[in-house]
């Protein structure tokens, strides 16, 4: 089953000739898009905080975008939207939050 994911800190280049061996966008990336051969992968990864509303999306058309973001952005435990570490179980898609309760 794990074999349809990719877990990566920031993202793939997928225009590298060899997408795994581009370890600075493994770490930094902010925007990709998966592209053949590796279509029949979802990426999950983070580094680039998104609201709730956008991790929910996600994992609901994870067929179409074929990429799942979990970073909310933890720091930001002031905005409603964002402070929480997130999780995804990946056989059931099903999302665990842990909101930031530092001060």
């Amino acid at each position: 089953m794990y074999d349809h994911f990719i877990l990566v800190h920031a993202g793939i280049n997928f225009n590298a000739p060899i997408p795994f061996e581009d370890t600075e966008s493994m770490v930094w990336t902010r925007r990709f898009t998966v592209s053949e051969p590796y279509y029949d992968k979802v990426v999950v990864h983070g580094h680039t905080p998104v609201s709730l509303i956008d991790i929910q999306n996600s994992l609901q058309e994870v067929g179409e975008q074929r990429k799942i973001n979990l970073d909310n952005g933890c720091v930001y435990n002031s905005n409603e939207f964002y402070g929480h570490l997130c999780a995804v179980e990946l056989g059931s898609m099903r999302l665990y939050l842990q909101k930031n309760i530092e001060k």
